[in-house]
Order: C-alpha cells, then structure tokens, then sequence
C-alpha cells in the first residue's frame, strides 16, 4: 500500500502539469520568423485575429494587425544576424491560456515581447502581443 501511495504521489504532478512545451511552438516559430526574415512563421505563430501594439525605440506607438505585422517580413536575413540574441524567458499555461515573454538583445536595440496565449481547437497560438523597445547606449 505505501508503494502505491509513492507511485501515485510521484505520477499525479507529472500529469497535473500544463501544457508548457505545446504552448512554446508558436513562440519559437515566431523566433524563427525573426531569425529567417519569413513572414509564414510570423503568420503561423499568431491567430488571425491578433493585434501587436508597443512602444518602438523612437517614442512612437504602434498598432498592427496580423497582416500588417507579417507584410514587414520580406524573407530576407538580416546582415546583423550572427550578433542578434533572442530567447523565451518564460512560458505559463493554466489551462487553455498562458503568456510568455521573449527578450531580443540586438547590437542597436533591446526588445521585450509579452504574449497572450490561446489554445482554440487544440492548438496554441499568440492571441496578441504588446513590446517594448529601448536603444542600446
């Protein structure tokens, strides 16, 4: 009987856990889009509906759709990628909603994304997003 109650109290959080790593795809293929400058990782990171709003580095504030958001990748790799840095700082999930927050170190700029997650008909995907950028010093 003690055995089962260990078996039982090692297995229940393994199961309880969320859904983390499916969460975590339409983030990395929106780090991918970033890396490769192609707009379909941007188009499949996002549900159609998503805003992005933020703070560019210049003061502006900005307001896209999806479509407006993906039209700035041209599939075309920055000269400046083997310097650029980014990465998924955190990833959360309870239940069908999670967020997640990535953070870009470039050689001109730092950026931070907040996403909102959602997973609709069994697959997760970035409901919206809000940035802030800062120049580097």
């Amino acid at each position: 009987m003690k055995t089962i109650l260990l078996l039982i109290a090692a297995v229940v959080p393994v199961l309880a856990q969320p859904d983390t790593a499916a969460a975590r795809v339409p983030v990395e293929s929106y780090l991918k889009g970033h890396a490769t400058g192609q707009a379909e990782h941007i188009r499949a990171a996002f549900h159609p509906g998503a805003h992005i709003q933020g703070i560019r580095q210049d003061g502006k504030f900005v307001d896209w759709t999806l479509e407006e958001y993906a039209a700035g990748f041209k599939g075309v790799v920055s000269p400046e990628e083997p310097q650029r840095k980014r990465w998924i700082e955190k990833v959360e999930v309870t239940g069908n909603a999670g967020i997640a927050t990535v953070r870009f170190d470039y050689p001109k700029v730092k950026i931070t994304d907040y996403f909102v997650l959602l997973k609709r008909d069994g697959q997760w995907r970035i409901a919206n997003k809000v940035f802030s950028s800062e120049n580097k010093p």
